[in-house]
């Protein structure tokens, strides 16, 4: 979809379509975003300046985002996880170039080297954390040459080089997660509908969870505790406005929700409880 500078807001709490929350500095595709119960965080590639900016909101106050810094390498196409105090921005990985970004969500700033990811890959999603690891899984192999379906596993407090967590139910990329304390969801990606779920303190392989209401990828995806959304994305390379929804403690196909502003896809969904934590 055309870059857009929308910031839309949905209630989690009940069936709904999404409903206008303010605008971002610029139009920016391919983000990735953070989120806590104060302030949510989102990243995104700038075709003008080349850069990839931060801003902020407070997700209690609609408004227009602020400036917090900027990234150090590219995320688009990319995923982000976090806790109550960091955001960690992986690397779109088409190259040598692996470093992890980390910002600390409530003091505006550019980003800091915390490690590397163990694959070079891109197109991957990101969005899974229980305060301890995030993940980031699927993408583009540029090694292998191919599609991937390796999950890896990096420490959010300390620094290091992520590790191996196990593999999707199918191969793909250009998908999207999100997750409460305990369990994450994975959906779409590719030319399929799959919904993949993992115990996020048990590393292995994902489990098959349900499936989209239609075949999607680009998606965004947010959670509370209880419900998790994939909104927008795109099929048969048409921008969409749909969300769907399902409850992330039973198995089961995704219902629709509600739709967004206008269709949209390659954008970030953040909720303001990140890997659960409130």
């Amino acid at each position: 979809s055309a870059n857009l500078n929308h910031i839309q807001q949905l209630d989690l709490t009940s069936s709904s379509n999404a409903t206008d929350f303010g605008d971002i500095g610029s139009d920016r595709s391919y983000r990735a975003a953070v989120g806590t119960p104060t302030r949510c965080v989102a990243g995104g590639f700038d075709s003008t300046s080349g850069e990839v900016q931060l801003e902020y909101v407070n997700p209690a106050s609609a408004g227009n985002s602020q400036d917090f810094g900027l990234l150090s390498l590219a995320n688009n196409n990319a995923g982000a996880f976090g806790n109550s105090t960091y955001g960690v921005f992986a690397p779109n990985n088409n190259g040598a170039k692996r470093d992890f970004m980390r910002i600390t969500i409530a003091s505006g700033g550019n980003s800091s080297d915390v490690g590397d990811l163990n694959l070079e890959i891109y197109n991957f999603g990101g969005g899974i954390s229980n305060g301890t690891i995030g993940l980031v899984f699927g993408g583009y192999d540029s090694q292998g040459g191919g599609v991937t379906d390796a999950i890896s596993q990096k420490n959010i407090t300390s620094s290091g080089i992520s590790t191996d967590f196990g593999n999707l139910t199918q191969a793909r990329q250009m998908l999207q997660g999100s997750s409460n304390s305990t369990r994450g969801v994975m959906g779409g990606g590719g030319s399929t509908d799959i919904i993949d779920y993992v115990t996020i303190a048990s590393a292995g392989n994902a489990t098959d969870f349900g499936n989209l209401t239609a075949v999607r990828e680009r998606v965004a995806s947010a959670a509370s505790s209880t419900k998790a959304v994939f909104a927008g994305g795109q099929e048969s390379s048409a921008s969409v406005d749909k969300i769907d929804v399902i409850t992330i403690a039973t198995t089961s196909n995704a219902t629709d929700y509600g739709d967004l502003i206008a269709a949209l896809d390659g954008v970030a969904g953040t909720g303001t409880r990140h890997g659960g934590i409130s």
